[in-house]
């Protein structure tokens, strides 16, 4: 008991040595007692200790699902008009997520109640006027990227382009292989080229019509290089 007695009172001796222990007051800011003003100003109010806490009706500014996870259709759809506007479609995948919602399980959530038909046919035509789709498929597929033929062909319409100005001036495009044109000095080697491809029967229709539109001249005959 003196033992308990001593080291209450902060001082407590070894037979060899003496030993001051201190103590430390901790004070939480949820534990405090009112002061003498704080008792005048707020009368009788009693005071809790712990954190204070969140009641239903006690903060009025907060939304009601506000940290739920819960959006109701007009929120959640005014929040898919945004993501179509950015995204150019109003179909995510069930997994994506924007601005921290999940919000392909809202929409999988809506096709879903539109199968058991909680849905009106007013948010119906809303959420279809976003652009949601309630039948598959609900996106489009991806475009292919395109073959080998289709780039050479438009490889080569390209460059039937180029000729454009020569076709203005001169009414064809028989350019003459050694000198060329002042904007593309080899476009004569190229038309030479364009003809043995049209010979061997490897050059696409779109091409042949389009080149025999500027009045090429698929067989000049031998020595006529400077047409």
């Amino acid at each position: 008991m003196e033992v308990a007695a001593e080291v209450r009172s902060g001082a407590f001796t070894y037979p060899h040595r003496s030993l001051q222990l201190k103590t430390h007051s901790i004070q939480s800011p949820y534990c405090r007692r009112p002061t003498d003003t704080e008792s005048a100003r707020d009368g009788n109010r009693s005071f809790s200790l712990g954190p204070p806490s969140i009641s239903k009706g006690v903060y009025n500014d907060y939304p009601p699902n506000m940290g739920r996870g819960r959006v109701d259709f007009d929120r959640g759809l005014a929040r898919l008009s945004a993501y179509a506007r950015e995204h150019g479609h109003a179909n995510p995948k069930v997994q994506e997520e924007w601005l921290t919602w999940r919000i392909g399980l809202w929409v999988s959530s809506l096709r879903e109640k539109y199968r058991k038909g909680k849905r009106s046919d007013e948010q119906i035509a809303a959420a279809e006027g976003v652009g949601v789709r309630f039948v598959p498929p609900y996106r489009d597929p991806k475009p292919k990227p395109p073959s080998r033929a289709e780039r050479r062909e438009r490889e080569l319409l390209r460059k039937l382009e180029r000729l454009d100005d020569f076709f203005l001036e001169a009414g064809h495009i028989n350019v003459p292989q050694v000198r060329g044109i002042s904007t593309w000095p080899g476009a004569g080697r190229w038309v030479a080229r364009l003809r043995s491809q049209y010979r061997e029967q490897r050059l696409p229709q779109s091409v042949v019509v389009k080149a025999e539109g500027m009045n090429i001249n698929w067989n000049p005959g031998p020595g006529r290089r400077s047409i």
